[in-house]
């Protein structure tokens, strides 16, 4: 009983800590008014007692046998917490995942490139499950027995393996996070780049020509300059999202018409934005069109995650934009929309063979940073090269192993138009673990919690408790 108690009210507390955090850091998330702050309250508050209760029926309820019990204390936290984040990533995001706390860790972030983010909340609770096991350990040693020991000291040597091994991935990863092993010599760093344009613009402020006649004013600039000295114009253009609104079919053939003249005539790729708006229709529809330098439409995709509220009347799309092979000039390339970078498994299947993903955005007041650092992970999940144009928030190019190549804050007023030029790296797609397993981890834990819930709603005197003590204590000594 007071091994139970003890581990009961570390974990509830560990959950609760956890989640005030969350609040703290996300505090004006929807806004800075009172509603907004309430609203941002009540999401922790869920977090915490789902939380809680995942973690405490399992606990109390299974048998209290202290090498079996010892075995899911502290194995049940991890499980359960990463299986919960596992599950509202699918439903509502993953943008209050706590695996982003250690995107400046890079010694145990590079993880997403094996297991997501799945495998960084698994590893960092493993940790915190196994210290409390040591505080554990300081009020039961007198009544242990040579296994149950010796069981303890199993998943502490299990544990500090794994952060070796993960270490030592991490470290690796990082040395080679150029595309080059780092012995090699500077001079053999020949890199191939691709010369693009980010345009800011907001669909309230802007009309179509006015779109038309600033793309083909950037097409035509010689922003870039060559070894000799000469310059060249951009090699892509990529508007910001919803850069302006069509309000007909009519006048959609028109604008995306307008851009095929000038991607053919200037051979540039253009990726093209609006916001669909039809008098016949109560809703409307986000839309990202890719234009290839041959002026044929590549792809016309409709954003499938809206954000919540924000974008009430917007129509979800039902499918990810394809990735399109556009041979040496780009590689393979893909896109989304702002908010569908969020999902990690959405994206996972969108990259799908992706060398460089085009993410069209919108943010605002404070997530601006912190997003474009979300959406960035995606690369490094999925081992593609990042090319991000944000109103509202930054911008920037990043690359499949998490640097950040360009960053700029762009467009910080509504009605303001900027323009950044920049060099996306010619990095063919990096095959990582996640991109072929994707969630895996996380649906593991799922099945693991829900079996664990189960367990625990069947009477004591029904579980071969003497028969399964038996099997987990020699399986560990």
């Amino acid at each position: 009983v007071l091994l139970r108690s003890y581990s009961y009210i570390d974990f509830a507390l560990l959950c609760i800590v956890s989640s005030a955090g969350k609040f703290i850091a996300y505090m004006h998330l929807f806004g800075n008014d009172s509603l907004s702050i309430l609203a941002m309250f009540g999401v922790s508050v869920f977090e915490a007692v789902s939380l809680i209760t995942l973690v405490g029926i399992p606990l109390k309820c299974l048998p209290n046998k202290f090498y079996l019990l010892e075995l899911l204390q502290v194995y049940i936290y991890p499980v359960c917490f990463t299986s919960f984040y596992s599950c509202t990533g699918l439903i509502a995001s993953s943008w209050t995942n706590p695996a982003y706390a250690f995107m400046g860790f890079s010694s145990l972030y590079n993880v997403v490139s094996l297991f997501g983010l799945d495998g960084v909340n698994f590893i960092f609770t493993l940790g915190v499950s196994v210290c409390v096991l040591l505080r554990l350990g300081t009020f039961t040693e007198h009544n242990q027995t040579q296994n149950e020991f010796l069981i303890r000291n199993h998943h502490i040597r299990f544990f500090l393996g794994l952060l070796m091994i993960v270490f030592a991935y991490s470290g690796s990863y990082d040395m080679n996070s150029y595309g080059r092993f780092y012995q090699t010599n500077v001079v053999d760093w020949k890199q191939d780049y691709i010369n693009a344009v980010c345009m800011i613009g907001y669909e309230s402020n802007s009309t179509l020509q006015e779109r038309l006649d600033a793309t083909n004013s950037v097409a035509e600039q010689g922003l870039f300059l060559t070894s000799s000295f000469d310059t060249v114009s951009p090699d892509v253009i990529l508007w910001s999202e919803t850069s302006t609104r069509v309000q007909s079919e009519e006048e959609e053939k028109m604008y995306l018409k307008g851009m095929q003249v000038i991607a053919l005539k200037k051979r540039v790729m253009i990726g093209v934005t609006y916001l669909f708006s039809s008098p016949d229709s109560s809703k409307e529809r986000n839309m990202f069109a890719l234009v290839l330098i041959n002026g044929t439409i590549a792809f016309k995709y409709q954003k499938v995650h809206p954000v919540f509220i924000v974008e009430k009347n917007v129509e979800p799309g039902k499918h990810p934009a394809p990735v399109i092979d556009t041979g040496k000039a780009f590689g393979r390339v893909g896109g989304g929309i702002c908010f569908d970078f969020d999902y990690p498994r959405f994206i996972n299947k969108a990259s799908n063979g992706a060398d460089l993903m085009l993410q069209p955005g919108w943010d605002w007041d404070v997530i601006g940073i912190l997003h474009a650092k979300m959406d960035a992970t995606r690369a490094l999940e999925n081992g593609f090269t990042l090319f991000r144009c944000s109103s509202g928030g930054v911008s920037g190019v990043y690359s499949p192993y998490f640097t950040t190549v360009f960053e700029k804050i762009t467009g910080t007023k509504e009605g303001e138009t900027d323009v950044y030029a920049t060099q996306i790296p010619k990095i063919r797609r990096l095959r990582t673990l996640y991109s072929y397993i994707g969630g895996l981890i996380g649906y593991l834990c799922t099945l693991t919690t829900v079996l664990l819930l189960l367990l625990s709603l069947v009477p004591k005197n029904r579980l071969p408790i003497t028969l399964v003590a038996h099997l987990s204590t020699n399986f560990l000594v």
